[in-house]
């Protein structure tokens, strides 16, 4: 039992090192005023400016799972927006509908749904607002507001 004692203490320390270096992020910066981040501590010649602890938070199935959900009910969103004819109005009479061409109304939801698709999730609320506001103001009236 004497001997058990001084070899896990050993392998404790041994351990040590690559456990701390395990979750932490140094911010280095070379003379050229470059920054790299890296997992290990900077090379000669760089200078540390600052360093953060992480922990690996680890695998999670259930998370994997609603990430895999929602990225097919995006791609089946997108999917539907793109087979669709564009008629928004839903059996609502469009007071702009004269047959001739799209109305300001399709028009300006449109141009919201091309601006939403080529943005993405990397929206402000004022670019949403905006968007939403001109279609509100181009379809008041014509009971298509969406």
């Amino acid at each position: 039992m004497s001997m058990f004692k001084p070899i896990f203490a050993l392998l404790c320390v041994l351990t040590l090192p690559v456990a701390a270096e395990d979750g932490v992020i140094h911010k280095c910066v070379d003379a050229a005023k470059r920054v790299t981040f890296q997992n290990s501590p900077c090379p000669p010649g760089h200078v540390t400016q600052s360093t953060r602890s992480y922990s690996d938070p680890g695998f999670n199935p259930y998370l994997a799972d609603k990430v895999e959900r929602d990225r097919r009910a995006v791609e089946e969103r997108r999917a539907r927006s793109r087979r669709s004819d564009g008629d928004y109005s839903f059996g609502w009479p469009d007071a702009n509908r004269s047959g001739s061409g799209p109305s300001a109304c399709q028009i300006a939801r449109s141009q919201r749904d091309a601006f939403r698709q080529s943005a993405g999730l990397n929206t402000t609320y004022n670019q949403r607002r905006y968007y939403d506001e001109r279609v509100y103001e181009a379809c008041k009236g014509t009971g298509g507001i969406r």
